[in-house]
């Protein structure tokens, strides 16, 4: 068993070193032009978006890429890990369901991503040719019933809350992040979107930061209702700030993720780091394909976790 962690750690530890990173990302939205971007990833672990044409295109196959290397990762875990990177992915899988209403509800046809034995209901739910169809696929799996009602921004907050129970619960290294996300998610239903919490939701994040939050009215009241060490997640000085406190994240989780990567070999500890300096560079690359796009050179939101 800790031979085969030792293993993984290694590889782990050697996909990390294949990320962009933040100068490299901060390069490419300095092109001002997409094409320009994509040239720079011809031979980086983005290869297959330097061939795209467009940037749907391009930043689905970061997600591919991505998933393809958390797919590998998990190839090198005992049995008994791979519920963590299952539960990192799952993320990707939201992505899909999502897209997959959409379609159904007269959008677009998704663009799939393969997540090999990763997947939590995918692909099943793929296959759901009604919503009544997709919702029993959730229902019967770890996502849990989203709800009886259709709606696409419903059905996002409900899996991101959903997602973020799991990672909790899946991979303790990662639970101090779900927590501080789940604490933002909060925020941004009750004070941003002025949405009436569905039931789902509020069982999920109660699983994660606790009950009471739901009859807060503003974010200092809503901090005070969370345990006290999330409250530095909500710290900004409004509510339209917020998307500040979400990126200041993200940035968290990537130093405590590299500090993750340096743990002895042999620990999960290893491929939970990898998983999230992984994440946050696609997330970082997406981001600066799109900034390349309007030619408008690095944003705020990138130049945060630069």
């Amino acid at each position: 068993m800790i031979g085969d962690w030792m293993a993984a750690g290694v590889r782990a530890q050697a996909l990390a070193r294949r990320r962009l990173g933040g100068r490299a990302a901060a390069d490419l939205a300095l092109t001002r032009s997409l094409p320009a971007a994509l040239s720079r990833l011809a031979g980086t672990a983005y290869d297959g978006a330097s061939r795209s044409t467009d940037l749907a295109e391009a930043q689905h196959a970061v997600v591919t890429a991505y998933a393809w290397n958390v797919r590998v990762l998990a190839g090198w875990l005992p049995a008994s890990g791979t519920s963590i990177p299952r539960a990192v992915l799952a993320r990707v899988e939201m992505s899909l369901i999502e897209a997959h209403l959409a379609e159904l509800l007269g959008g677009p046809p998704a663009r799939p991503v393969d997540l090999g034995h990763l997947g939590t209901a995918w692909p099943r739910a793929g296959t759901a040719t009604s919503w009544p169809a997709l919702r029993a696929e959730l229902a019967a799996s770890a996502w849990a019933d989203p709800g009886a009602q259709p709606d696409p921004e419903n059905l996002h907050r409900t899996l991101e809350a959903a997602w973020l129970r799991r990672l909790a619960v899946t991979c303790p290294p990662a639970r101090g992040w779900a927590q501080a996300a789940a604490a933002q998610l909060a925020a941004r239903v009750l004070l941003l979107d002025r949405a009436h919490p569905d039931p789902h939701l509020v069982h999920h994040l109660e699983e994660v930061i606790g009950p009471g939050w739901t009859a807060a009215t503003s974010l200092a009241e809503l901090a005070l209702r969370l345990p006290s060490d999330l409250r530095w997640a909500l710290q900004v000085p409004d509510v339209e700030s917020l998307w500040r406190a979400e990126t200041r994240l993200r940035g968290q989780v990537e130093h405590e993720g590299m500090a993750l990567l340096r743990s002895r070999l042999g620990s999960p500890h290893v491929v939970v780091g990898a998983l999230s300096v992984l994440a946050v560079d696609a997330w970082r690359v997406t981001a600066a394909l799109s900034d390349a796009s309007h030619g408008s050179g690095p944003s705020e939101v990138l130049d945060a976790v630069a």
